[in-house]
């Protein structure tokens, strides 16, 4: 009698638990439908019955996380945690909660707990790393992401997070170690080669000695050192006493014998010539070196004329004129172009293809690239020949990305915002002044089923981008030449809209954001990227220098003014742009110091604006790291979702060290569903 009781009890239980399963599904059925209040009653419905019931305590807490309220989220997720102490989705979900309401502390704990549970877990070793990341302990950071990527070498996250970390190291002495980690991390697919750029300058530097390095004193440095070569060929140089040694280097190679059997000095003098190409030769230039490049120039011109060309007999001259200008410099250098690889041989081939043969393609790409309608506003035709001189960035490398579902992607950024249903990954998205393509390439690397198009007001620029979508095989990206003034002709609107470090140098921003508005479909997103008023004061006053002494912005102006500031004793706190990787390439120098229409924001000006077009911020991308995330939670614990801009204006004022710009998300209200 007692083991058929015990049997109906269990088969109640049995059905029980499959009606309360069924309820729960019905419930996650109207969540993804938006339908809340359906889902509220079936989950009160089944705690209920259940009030331990695990799951339903899960799916309250993602009801809750949905609309912000962390505190009744994390509450649930306890309490589910509690009831069924070995299931580890509910310890992730837990953690993240944790991480939104700031409790460090307890999230590195449910970190640890979920790896005693799952200890091949390279999520939550991953987690972790980027945890230490955040708090400063890049010790235990570079272990966590160092165990993450033993247990999956394929995790990219891991990879990022473990790359962007090495690339922040700083020693006192040279280290080899670190060396040949950054040598193993060039040769990643995974990573973004500026990131290496700080610690590699630094263990340069602890290398040579490059800030008080004299060739003529201390020999030359070794060619084949990969870390050398790895930062000369891959990374835009970013350190001052650095730069300084590497021209003087230059000019030494400029005026030496080259009689080194191995080849020394032509495999520095190509290292050199690929940093100034991608720098766009922004090292300073001595009237003695102006006079030997100018008679460089006219001597290989003169044999460029001529008859059939012998490359071995010019290689030397042409690598040391490579060290200072580029190869499409030269009258007849389309001539090398034509040349097959083997007669250029390994010295010239990657110079004549990154100088002469790319910048052919992208001539033709210029000439058929299409375009809504000539560019009439004077302010627009200002910035339009800035950036038809001086394209940027010049960029060649984009790391491996993964694809990701733009919905998805929002909501772990921004978990009290609920995406558009419409936000699939093959959305319709518009890059609203795409430059030389880098942003709008990675978009639709993260989205590739997305139907993006790209415009911009520099046909240079956007032959860069289109060039570059080519060669790394983009296919779902339409450029076109375009004004944002006129970008309501492509008639159409869009799910999503990005528009970085554009709006800002129109004559009327709001202007922009008018026509782009009008394009944003409701309920989708934007985002944008702004100057921040505070943060940009050093470049201010510098600018102000510049227009008081009548300065142009010729490559020579540029690079003389450079010089002098490099030269001179400034207040580093009111300079610290000099220091920032846009000092240290020509035209990013230009578009910082030399540009001819800026305006800046605070908070307070970006919700005018926003609200002036009808838009409602979502949130700020990319200050976590900064710190500033943490002291906006400490100071305004009843937002949590970080996004009253009237509480970040009180915050930023109180910054002794402001953010120079602001990238942020908005969305156009409405309808968000199909």
């Amino acid at each position: 009698m007692a083991k058929k009781i015990v049997r109906q009890h269990l088969k109640q239980r049995t059905r029980m638990k499959k009606r309360l399963s069924a309820d729960l599904e019905a419930a996650k059925a109207s969540i993804d439908a938006q339908q809340f209040g359906v889902a509220i009653r079936l989950i009160e419905g089944v705690l209920a019955q259940s009030p331990n019931f695990p799951p339903a305590h899960q799916l309250a807490a993602t009801l809750a996380f949905c609309h912000g309220n962390f505190k009744l989220a994390r509450l649930h997720l306890e309490a589910a945690v509690k009831n069924d102490n070995k299931n580890s989705s509910y310890l992730f979900d837990l953690a993240l909660i944790y991480t939104r309401l700031g409790l460090v502390e307890e999230e590195i704990a449910t970190y640890k707990r979920i790896i005693r549970l799952q200890p091949r877990s390279a999520i939550a070793y991953a987690n972790l790393g980027f945890i230490y990341r955040r708090r400063g302990d890049f010790d235990s950071a570079l272990l966590a992401f160092g165990k993450a990527v033993e247990i999956d070498p394929g995790h990219v996250g891991a990879q990022t997070g473990w790359i962007h970390l090495l690339g922040r190291i700083r020693t006192e002495k040279f280290d080899s170690k670190i060396a040949n980690a950054l040598v193993k991390a060039f040769e990643s697919p995974y990573t973004h080669h500026p990131s290496l750029a700080p610690a590699t300058a630094s263990m340069l530097n602890l290398k040579y000695g490059f800030a008080q390095y004299d060739p003529e004193r201390d020999g030359l440095p070794a060619a084949d050192d990969p870390l050398f070569a790895g930062y000369l060929t891959h990374c835009v140089n970013i350190e001052l006493g650095l730069e300084a040694g590497l021209t003087r280097l230059r000019k030494f190679l400029l005026f030496s014998d080259w009689i080194d059997e191995q080849g020394c000095q032509q495999k520095l003098a190509v290292l050199l010539a690929r940093q100034g190409f991608i720098n766009e030769f922004v090292f300073h230039v001595t009237r003695e070196e102006r006079e030997r490049i100018s008679s460089l120039q006219q001597e290989l011109e003169g044999v460029l004329s001529g008859g059939k060309l012998s490359v071995v007999e010019m290689e030397d001259r042409l690598l040391r004129f490579a060290m200072y200008e580029s190869f499409n410099c030269l009258q007849g250098g389309d001539r090398l172009a034509e040349l097959a690889d083997d007669d250029l041989g390994s010295n010239l081939v990657d110079l004549v293809t990154l100088t002469l043969r790319d910048a052919l393609e992208e001539r033709v790409i210029w000439a058929s690239m299409p375009a809504l309608k000539a560019i009439t506003d004077t302010t627009s035709q200002a910035v339009q020949r800035l950036y038809e001189e001086n394209p940027c960035p010049r960029w060649l490398h984009l790391p491996r990305r993964m694809e990701r579902k733009p919905a998805t992607w929002l909501r772990e950024m921004f978990p009290g915002f609920l995406p558009p249903s419409f936000l699939q990954p093959e959305s319709n998205i518009l890059i609203a002044g795409c430059g030389t393509g880098q942003q709008a390439i990675s978009v639709a690397l993260e989205f590739p089923r997305a139907d993006i198009t790209a415009i911009d007001i520099s046909r240079a620029s956007l032959a860069y981008a289109a060039r570059m979508a080519r060669k790394l095989g983009i296919g779902n990206i339409r450029f076109l030449h375009a004004d944002i003034l006129d970008a309501g002709l492509l008639d159409e609107t869009f799910d999503m809209i990005q528009s970085v470090g554009v709006l800002h140098h129109m004559r009327i921003p709001l202007d922009g954001w008018r026509v782009l508005t009008g394009l944003l479909r409701k309920g989708g997103v934007f985002k944008a990227g702004l100057y921040a008023e505070r943060g940009r004061q050093g470049v201010v006053k510098c600018r102000e220098m510049i227009a008081r002494e009548g300065l142009g912005s010729t490559h020579e102006e540029i690079v003389n003014f450079r010089h002098r500031l490099m030269s001179e004793t400034l207040d580093r706190k009111l300079y610290s742009f000099v220091e920032r990787v846009d000092f240290f390439t020509t035209s990013m120098c230009r578009d910082l110091l030399f540009h001819v229409q800026e305006i800046r924001y605070t908070p307070r000006q970006l919700k005018d604006e926003l609200d002036a077009v009808g838009l409602e911020f979502i949130g700020f991308e990319g200050l976590e790291e900064t710190g500033m995330m943490d002291i906006y939670r400490k100071a305004f614990p009843d937002d949590p979702e970080m996004s009253n801009l009237d509480n970040w204006e009180l915050l930023e004022a109180e910054q002794e060290d402001p953010p120079e710009g602001y990238m942020f998300w908005c969305h156009k209200p409405g309808d968000s569903g199909a």
